[in-house]
């Protein structure tokens, strides 16, 4: 009954809310010593856990901080070393907390971020954000590192073909089109390995090819100019004419 009536309530209300529920009432579960109970709480809690980890722990500012709140309190009333967890049914409430906790902190690091530095810094879980914040800060800072590392590779192997006499031609046109598609990466930390003739060589180039390419987008628009009114003409016919019929049938 437990187990349908709350997967019941976690169907309507906002998802911040079905979690402070949960933390609310296993401070009950952890009263109790009704084994089976306990239990079936675990288990609903578990997989409210995971349909809401498949919807996403997204939240803002002021959710987060409620959530904040209540696991705090929590966490604060029952550490870990309080003498109720040593039934290890409700060891599992206790995971469950902080497993949803850094969830909620990976999803969401620049809110909690943001809302953190307004907590007590004393709070067992303050630390416990703060320290998975900068984990999740060294985790992307990683993985931003390893993406411009892959391009530096990848312009390299480009710039490479540029300078063989063989593939002159694809090399500098690879460039370009690598230049287009990452239009905030710094070539030059590349072309500086090379010699300054070199380095002109591939810009000249590359200015001959944004050229011919402004060129061929001037003709195109040119060939198409009165198509393209017509379309624009008839989009805008077909908006007018679908705003008109709800006007119509609200009428």
């Amino acid at each position: 009954m437990l187990q349908k009536i709350t997967l019941r309530v976690i169907s309507c209300p906002p998802q911040h809310e079905v979690i402070i529920a949960f933390v609310i009432l296993s401070k009950q579960m952890v009263k109790s010593e009704d084994t089976e109970l306990v239990q079936k709480f675990v288990r609903t809690y578990f997989r409210a856990y995971k349909d809401m980890e498949k919807a996403g722990f997204k939240t803002d500012a002021q959710k987060f901080e409620q959530m904040f709140d209540v696991f705090d309190q929590f966490l604060t009333e029952y550490p870990k070393r309080h003498p109720v967890f040593k039934e290890p049914q409700k060891i599992d409430i206790i995971r469950l907390h902080v497993t949803t906790v850094k969830k909620i902190v990976k999803s969401n690091p620049i809110v909690v971020a943001n809302t953190i530095g307004w907590k007590n810094a004393m709070s067992p879980l303050s630390d416990m954000i703060r320290g998975d914040l900068k984990k999740v800060t060294e985790t992307s800072e990683e993985k931003e590192n390893e993406e411009s590392s892959a391009l530096r590779a990848e312009l390299a192997r480009l710039v490479n073909r540029a300078a063989n006499k063989e593939t002159t031609k694809g090399g500098l046109y690879g460039i370009y089109e690598f230049k287009k598609k990452n239009p905030s990466f710094d070539i030059n930390v590349v072309l500086a390995t090379h010699s300054e003739y070199f380095r002109r060589y591939v810009e000249k180039n590359l200015e001959i090819y944004a050229k011919k390419d402004a060129g061929k987008f001037i003709m195109r628009f040119g060939r198409n100019r009165r198509s393209t009114y017509v379309n624009r003409h008839l989009v805008t016919t077909a908006a007018i004419f679908c705003w008109i019929i709800p006007c119509e049938i609200i009428q």
